[in-house]
């Protein structure tokens, strides 16, 4: 603990011994159960790209900078690579499937992540805080089931409740912050900024928190008396540890991203501009319609977060209000100390701030959630501290029973929900709003992804018995979330409808995205279904079969795809 910060005792709020073990049971229980269901996950559309991407960057170093095949922005836009070149170099030397490699690193850095969400909620709201932050973000689905096959967006999110960790902690130890804070947020930072130029949104946010700190300090020391050159000493005493921390991010988010090393100012800033603007020429189904992605309404991140969003965060963001407007806020944060409070103003600013830029900016928000999880942990931190607030001595004690039931049994429903649809939970949808999984098919997309063709790969070669012949199986989407996992002697795949196949297949699988199961007529003789509604199916197709143009698979979901329940013969 840094010298002069003996403030950073827990709240008055936290309250006995149990918190801190029951934390480290669930913590250790979520990695056994992510570690041990890792097989479960498929692969998704655009894993394929990823580890391209990573071994193009690592032939950039091997090479000697010759092989510049890295510098391709259509690979997978404006990225850098720093999961996906430690992701390639493990894949290299460890003894399992590359695939299931890269699953594995996933899951290892979103329990790092897991970790930090619980110590930034101890940090802010003591070691209840640090409960329940860890107990909502593991419970929320999204979060959770892109951890396994999501390159980006899941390492994205864990990095940045570790770089909001050091950044309070920063803020903390201001005038004179540990060179070890500064050390660890520059590395967090420039791992976030190695994933996405989106992260130096977190240099604004510790900014923002400077400039508050430094303003109330300025006006308690001149209040008592300071000034001169101990007063200046100590105002800037704080420059060379954040410029320090500013490097070690540059260095890590230049080193992850080859095309930034060739442009380093014209590539930055184009890829600052392309992360602002609206894009996407392809169809999104949202409300029931298929739009195209660039034309989505400016508010459709909160309309996401409104469906996919568990009930246990509005009933815990609702209890704050309820301890506000019992207490009144000046009488919440009596006696904490001013960087507990900016911390708070952080997150919050961690959380509004990508939702405001994307309702002025109007960037496309397709994939449901995937490219804003980097929101979820400071808003389940905020919820954790929301539900900390109800121990405030001002506040009745009648008041904790009822909200805490509430939270628990949203809690469990969402529990139940997330095991009902393993290992699909990035499909999740909440029930208060979008009316659960079957509420929400055929008016937003849900299996797009890719991740389900592996169960439906698996029951074809489970379900067929071959003598002397070879079954020839077709797919929608990215042809690697299927080839992959057809193994088995017989089995002969043909490709994808979306890029082209030469001959019609005997048997089809596809999911409801973008209507592609309709493209080619047959028999449904398997669907994979959770919560009761179907997510992607197995057609046998018979001889004489045509192919349909890809136009007519635009005006809806797949009808075959849109009704509960579960037709297959076996």
């Amino acid at each position: 603990m840094p010298k002069g910060h003996q403030d950073d005792a827990p709240p008055e709020s936290d309250v006995g011994r149990y918190w801190t073990p029951a934390t480290h049971v669930l913590l250790v229980a979520v990695a056994v159960i992510m570690l041990v269901t890792v097989p479960d996950y498929g692969i998704t559309w655009g894993e394929f790209e990823h580890a391209r991407y990573g071994r193009q960057i690592l032939s950039w170093y091997t090479s000697g900078f010759a092989d510049r095949s890295a510098l391709d922005d259509s690979v997978v836009g404006y990225l850098g690579g720093a999961f996906d070149l430690p992701a390639t170099v493990a894949a290299d030397y460890l003894p399992l499937d590359g695939y299931y490699t890269r699953h594995l690193m996933g899951v290892l850095v979103t329990l790092v992540g897991l970790l930090y969400t619980a110590r930034l909620g101890v940090l802010l709201a003591g070691s209840q805080g640090g409960f329940f932050a860890l107990l909502f973000l593991i419970l929320t689905p999204r979060f959770y089931g892109h951890a396994f096959n999501n390159p980006t967006d899941g390492p994205l999110a864990a990095v940045t409740a570790v770089a909001l960790f050091y950044l309070v902690r920063f803020v903390r130890g201001m005038p004179r912050p540990s060179w070890k804070d500064a050390s660890l947020f520059g590395v967090a930072a420039g791992f976030a900024l190695g994933l996405s130029i989106v992260s130096l949104a977190l240099f604004l946010y510790l900014a923002v928190g400077l400039a508050v700190w430094l303003t109330v300090w300025l006006v308690k020391q001149r209040r008592t008396g300071q000034t001169g050159h101990r007063l200046f000493g100590d105002f800037f005493a704080h420059v060379p540890r954040l410029a320090f921390s500013g490097t070690i991010a540059a260095v890590i988010m230049f080193a992850s991203w080859p095309a930034a090393q060739a442009s380093p100012i014209g590539h930055v800033l184009r890829a600052i501009r392309e992360s602002g603007t609206a894009s996407g020429d392809f169809p999104v189904l949202y409300g029931g319609e298929w739009l195209m992605a660039e034309t989505l309404p400016s508010t459709v991140l909160l309309r996401w977060l409104s469906l996919t969003l568990p009930e246990s965060y509005a009933v815990a963001l609702l209890s704050l209000g309820l301890v506000l407007i019992t207490i009144g806020p000046r009488r919440l944060v009596a006696g904490a100390p001013p960087w507990r409070v900016i911390g708070f103003v952080v997150l919050a600013l961690a959380v509004i701030t990508p939702l405001g830029m994307q309702i002025m900016k109007g960037a496309s928000v397709y994939a449901g959630l995937r490219h804003f999880l980097f929101m979820i942990p400071p808003l389940a931190v905020l919820a954790g501290a929301s539900l900390v607030a109800l121990w405030h001595p001002g506040v009745p004690a009648w008041v904790r029973p009822p909200v805490l039931v509430l939270v628990g049994v949203a809690l469990a429903v969402t529990a139940a929900d997330s095991w009902r649809i393993h290992p699909y939970q990035s499909i999740y949808f909440n029930r208060a709003v979008a009316g659960g999984l079957a509420g929400a098919v055929g008016r937003y997309e849900t299996e797009f992804s890719g991740t389900s063709y592996k169960e439906g790969a698996e029951w074809i070669q489970s379900h067929y018995q071959l003598a002397d012949t070879i079954l020839t199986v077709a797919s929608c989407g990215d042809p690697l979330s299927t080839s992959h996992f057809i193994r088995a002697p017989g089995f002969r795949y043909l490709g994808s409808l979306d890029e082209g196949i030469d001959s019609i297949p005997q048997v089809f699988v596809a999911t409801n995205h973008g209507g592609c199961a309709d493209r080619l007529q047959g028999t449904v003789v398997h669907q994979v279904s959770r919560l009761g509604v179907p997510i992607l199916l197995v057609k046998e197709v018979p001889p004489g079969a045509s192919l349909a143009p890809r136009s007519q698979g635009r005006s809806g979901d797949s009808p075959s795809l849109t009704s509960p329940g579960d037709t297959s013969r076996r």
